[in-house]
């Protein structure tokens, strides 16, 4: 099956009282003359170095009332690359997939680790143009085999992307991904769909409307297992059931 990208936002109600207040809110968010803000982090790398990047997106406090979570930043990214900073090891000349990029935090900070092909991906087509101009602004390029920004949507034609980006990775990553319920199945059998045999799937949690446990139970039904590393906050490595 071919893949193509499609325009693609999530969907506000088109009527009733639930549709005139996200009405009013996504209004009152343009009242505001400049809703984006210039996000700048500094971590280490190896060798005594760091690395800075900068990103732009809507400001934090216009998260909640967004259309696109994408485009603005969530602590879990900060919390992941964290971790990351602990062990470059886990991503160094590995293939990394990362779901739901949004700004495009982790993923920048992946490739900086030296991980050998960073694949960016979001399913919304806003996030995912304003992904690629952060892309840009960190002076990376797709024209480098290393780099890509493309959509996808958990769960559809992920064949299709697979054939696209050149085969299964090493590790896929994932930072304040999960929403709804219903997002867990699409989720993991896309990580399974992606994953080589040996690899790992990264999630850095942040509790919204789904429990943890959840999310672990729709790990075991995709045939996953999972372990929280010691000393990190909201991090958790999934890896298949041998």
């Amino acid at each position: 099956m071919t893949y193509n990208e499609t325009d693609w936002c999530e969907t506000r109600p088109t009527g009733g009282p639930e549709a005139e207040q996200q009405e009013d809110v996504f209004f009152d968010m343009f009242a505001d003359p400049d809703p984006f803000d210039t996000f700048s982090f500094t971590f280490p790398l190896p060798k005594n170095s760091s690395v800075t990047i900068n990103l732009k997106g809507h400001k934090a406090e216009l998260g909640q009332t967004l259309n696109s979570t994408g485009l603005t930043i969530w602590r879990a990214s900060e919390l992941l690359c964290n971790y990351l900073s602990t062990v470059p090891e886990k991503v160094k000349n590995k293939s990394v997939l990362e779901l739901g990029s949004g700004l495009g935090l982790c993923s920048i900070y992946t490739y900086a680790l030296g991980a050998s092909k960073t694949i960016m991906t979001d399913g919304d087509s806003d996030a995912l143009a304003n992904l690629r101009s952060n892309v840009a602004l960190n002076k990376l390029s797709e024209a480098e085999e290393k780099v890509c920004c493309k959509q996808l949507r958990w769960g559809l034609n992920v064949e299709g992307f697979r054939d696209e980006v050149g085969g299964r990775v090493n590790v896929v990553t994932g930072a304040d991904i999960i929403y709804i319920e219903e997002v867990i199945e699409p989720l993991f059998r896309t990580v399974e769909e992606m994953l080589l045999p040996e690899g790992i799937f990264l999630l850095a949690y942040a509790r919204r409307n789904v429990k943890i446990d959840r999310v672990f139970e729709g790990a075991t039904a995709a045939g996953f297992r999972w372990v929280e590393p010691e000393g990190v906050e909201g991090v958790f490595l999934f890896e298949r059931i041998r």
